[in-house]
């Protein structure tokens, strides 16, 4: 039983070691290896360009200095709290970089074995500065649109036939004058419809 436990584990060690080697060639992500103090062991080519000037940092460098000074104390903190407690991050943060200051770079923090007598911590980096752009010009495109939705006294709901229930845009609620935590059932609606307008509307739904 013990040789089998054994067995299992170096099978473990072996399936992480080919993926970390295919990772570390990929082009998907940049890959760095850091000890606990952000200072870089080791980083793959994706990553030297995706996180360096043509002559701004070293691979002896710290990889906090590289982010915007605004940033630094977060990526500090979850470096030491990935590579020395093995925290877990299950969602991949964002900072941004001080030699290329619209350039917006996804981490993910994973923990790894001591290498050198360090607690170490391997980070995958991915450029997202596109999404970053477009989640802004959606946001931006979105408050005009409740701006005009506003002016023209426009407002949707949607409603769910198999029961009655409906949900409506910010706007309708102005328009009807709904307050904060009015029930959006069908005697909800019926109550919202003119009252020689209400044995229509029942009629339409049953």
């Amino acid at each position: 039983e013990e040789i089998r436990s054994l067995e299992q584990e170096l099978a473990k060690v072996i399936a992480y070691k080919r993926i970390f080697e295919r990772g570390w060639q990929s082009d998907a992500y940049g890959m760095v290896l850091i000890n606990e103090k952000g200072r870089i062991i080791d980083i793959n080519e994706n990553a030297k360009r995706l996180l360096y000037d043509t002559d701004y940092g070293r691979s002896d460098g710290v990889l906090h200095d590289l982010v915007l000074p605004g940033e630094r104390e977060t990526m500090r903190r979850v470096i030491h709290d990935v590579a020395t407690s093995q925290a877990v991050y299950v969602e991949p943060l964002q900072f941004n970089l001080r030699a290329f200051p619209n350039k917006t770079i996804q981490v993910i923090f994973e923990h790894t074995s001591e290498i050198n007598n360090h607690n170490a911590a391997l980070l995958m980096v991915k450029d997202v500065s596109e999404l970053e752009r477009y989640h802004k010009e959606l946001k931006k495109n979105e408050f005009f649109l409740n701006e005009a939705r506003k002016i023209i006294n426009f407002g949707y709901y949607v409603l769910k036939v198999s029961n009655g229930d409906w949900t409506n845009s910010h706007g309708l609620d102005e328009i009807f004058g709904l307050p904060s935590g009015f029930k959006k059932d069908l005697p909800g609606w019926l109550d919202v419809v003119h009252p020689d307008d209400r044995i229509m509307m029942q009629n339409y739904f049953f």
